[in-house]
């Protein structure tokens, strides 16, 4: 991952160098151009105007001027008004001046007095030049021309040099990107090369592994605390799961014994004792069905985060659960009464979960009641919008440890009779209010009982 972060860095500069230095290249060879065509018409003027009254008397003296030409790459010709040269720079000191230069085209329009510019191909020099040919003239009269060229090669390799050094600066920054790309790589891919190890290891059954959260740029640590999250709901679900597995397996196993046990003595007793220990059977078949509809129900719930929640009238699903606990509770000389003042109380949650929520909650009561006590619901509706619905009874109650002790699962209370109840009822009530983004919890009642709180959220 390295080696592709730190070529992405260098095709990015690469990019930008391009982009930035072969316009710039290309302009400073117009630049350079026009520069020397400016500067070598500045300077066929100033001579022009040296020489404007030596050619009007017919003689070109060598002025110091004229002579520091004559070390430099620049060539300066002298015509007078017939084109013949009175002057070269070339060789200043010949005697065989006398030239015809008329004949070459920019010198023509100068003596037609006509400022010319441009390149063209020396035939006689074999090499491209570049000239200026200004008119000598005064009082409209054409005394001569001055010349001046300049070989294009010079230009070239001096843009080339140039050039040259754009290059040289583009291949500097290209290898200065090379150790500043690796360190930034280094440290963007270090700690995702320890996060992906670190989830290997997770994969590998490593549940207690974590990243570090504190490295590296902020997505990457992001990414980490996310994985460290995910570790830890991971870790959660799995202990969970293997404690319920534990739990069940022993909740299960004692029933099984004991009815295997049972079934296997029918065939050696009285008819009788075959009664009742088929009726005992019965019983037992029906409790471990209990635990395992409550199994199946946790199971059905556990992985869930998200339900569809509706808006239920929880005053009305209350009045209806009151309704169909009354014979039973009547058969266990309990009574339920409805304390509920409003008559509609609306509240968020999912399909049915209220129903399973006060099932629960009512059984648990009438089975903890004594003969003659009274379960009391009620339906409130807060001021801040939260519904709640209370359920007390008058049983012996719980100390303070045992209140949230009682929604671990398969956890009985110390004094509850042996084989009443599979210890889920609470917990699968919890995990349905929490679910629709409420809560269900336990309260010590005065002067006994217990009081259960269910609280959902308003519709």
């Amino acid at each position: 991952m390295t080696r592709r972060v730190v070529l992405s860095y260098l095709a990015v500069a690469l990019f930008v160098l391009v982009v930035l230095e072969i316009p710039l290249a290309i302009r400073y060879a117009q630049d350079a151009e026009y520069r020397l065509s400016v500067a070598l018409e500045r300077d066929a003027v100033v001579v022009a105007d040296l020489v404007n009254d030596a050619l009007r008397e017919g003689a070109v003296r060598v002025t110091p001027e004229l002579g520091d030409y004559a070390t430099t790459d620049l060539r300066i010709v002298i015509v007078d008004a017939d084109g013949d040269t009175v002057y070269d720079s070339v060789d200043p000191d010949a005697v065989d001046l006398g030239r015809d230069f008329s004949s070459r085209p920019e010198v023509a329009e100068a003596l037609s007095g006509i400022r010319a510019t441009g390149t063209r191909f020396s035939v006689t020099l074999d090499q491209e030049l570049q000239y200026v040919a200004v008119p000598v003239a005064s009082g409209g009269i054409v005394h001569g021309a001055v010349r001046i060229t300049y070989p294009t090669d010079a230009l070239r390799a001096q843009v080339l040099r140039t050039w040259l050094l754009f290059a040289l600066t583009g291949l500097a920054v290209l290898i200065a990107v090379v150790p500043v790309g690796i360190a930034v790589a280094r440290w963007v891919t270090r700690p995702t090369t320890a996060l992906t190890e670190r989830v290997e290891r997770l994969a590998d059954g490593e549940l207690d592994v974590r990243a570090d959260a504190t490295v590296g740029p902020p997505e990457v640590r992001e990414l980490a605390a996310g994985f460290n999250a995910m570790a830890d709901r991971l870790g959660t679900l799995l202990a969970d799961q293997r404690a319920f597995a534990a739990d069940a397996s022993h909740q299960l196993r004692s029933p099984l014994t004991a009815l295997r046990l049972e079934i296997e003595q029918l065939t050696d007793m009285e008819d009788d004792e075959r009664t009742e220990a088929v009726d005992r059977s019965v019983r037992e078949i029906e409790r471990l069905t209990g635990i395992v509809t409550s199994l199946l129900t946790l199971a059905r719930h556990d992985g869930s985060d998200e339900v569809e929640l509706l808006d239920v009238d929880a005053a009305a699903i209350a009045r209806e659960r009151i309704a169909a606990w009354r014979p039973l509770a009547a058969q266990r000389r309990v009574r339920l009464t409805d304390d509920t003042v409003s008559e509609v109380a609306s509240a968020r949650c999912g399909e049915g979960f209220l129903e399973q929520i006060l099932d629960v909650l009512i059984a648990n009561a009438a089975t903890v009641s004594p003969d003659g006590g009274t379960i009391r619901i009620r339906v409130e509706e807060t001021a801040d919008g939260p519904v709640r619905i209370l359920v007390e009874d008058e049983g012996a109650g719980l100390e303070e440890d045992a209140l949230e002790r009682a929604f671990e699962r398969f956890w009985r209370a110390p004094r509850r009779p042996r084989g009443s109840g599979s210890g889920l009822g609470l917990p699968i009530a919890r995990r349905l209010a929490r679910l629709a983004g409420g809560d269900v919890a336990l309260e010590r009642r005065e002067p006994t009982g217990i009081r259960a709180v269910v609280t959902l959220r308003g519709a």
